[in-house]
């Protein structure tokens, strides 16, 4: 499955950068529309979006919206979004809030503007190096966080369950305990990802459930984002995503 990075949509970025144009609904439905045409017919495309990205999440629910849900573009795409940062576009400023009370309300709004109920492909924890490793890791820890995530995906809220984590010895101590049983996707740098495969799946470093090769090669510093194999999506039918561990580079 190949992925497609929105936070040009919604924000400056990287911070400071003053080439940066606000895109034009235009752009975005051709950036969309290109990255589809580089995807299988018979899998999906992922647009991976988060309140930390400003308006993006806001935008792609536009594009969405403006298509329709029958329409068969729209039907190719799987909305993935974080929680846990949000950006505000018109002060310029983040503020970052993991509990289970900020959960509800950015899931809330996620299905708002994405298109209602089960339209929130993946939920992500959006666990970035704005933390420290203490506040990374009490993420992970918190109890009733990881009880509305699991209730959220057992009521049809989302379809997948995941993290997006910076700090790479957090998550393989998190995966050691157990914290992130619940989850379906785990995202962290790339050197990492070898880790994280054993570890959910149990099995040698470098294996993957239902294939005997090596994790494929990551490219970084790129908007798109690449599956590990054995995990084939077909596109959305308003059936189960299933529950295969999906690995990207953020």
């Amino acid at each position: 499955m190949l992925g497609l990075g929105t936070t040009w949509m919604g924000r400056q970025w990287p911070p400071g950068n003053q080439r940066y144009a606000r895109p034009s609904d235009t752009d975005i439905d051709e950036q969309i529309r290109s990255a589809l045409a580089l995807v299988p017919r018979d899998q999906l495309l992922m647009l991976d979006t988060a309140t930390g990205y400003g308006d993006a999440q806001q935008r792609v629910g536009d594009w969405l919206r403006g298509r329709g849900r029958r329409d068969a573009v729209a039907r190719r795409v799987v909305v993935a979004t974080k929680f846990g940062e949000v950006f505000n576009v018109r002060t310029g400023h983040a503020t970052v809030d993991h509990s289970a009370e900020a959960a509800a309300g950015q899931l809330t709004r996620a299905c708002e503007v994405l298109g209602g109920e089960g339209s929130v492909g993946v939920f992500y924890s959006h666990v970035t190096s704005q933390l420290t490793k203490e506040a990374a890791r009490a993420v992970y820890e918190d109890k009733a966080l990881r009880q509305f995530l699991v209730a959220a995906k057992r009521l049809g809220l989302v379809r997948m369950l995941g993290t997006s984590c910076s700090f790479p010895d957090v998550l393989r101590d998190c995966l050691d305990r157990g914290l992130l049983d619940d989850l379906d996707v785990v995202r962290s740098c790339m050197h990492a990802c070898s880790v994280a495969c054993c570890q959910i799946k149990k099995l040698k470093p470098g294996k993957h459930a239902g294939d005997s090769g090596r994790c494929p090669p990551i490219s970084t510093g790129t908007p798109t984002e690449h599956a590990l194999p054995g995990c084939p999506l077909s596109p959305c039918s308003g059936s189960s995503l299933g529950a295969d561990v999906r690995f990207g580079v953020d």
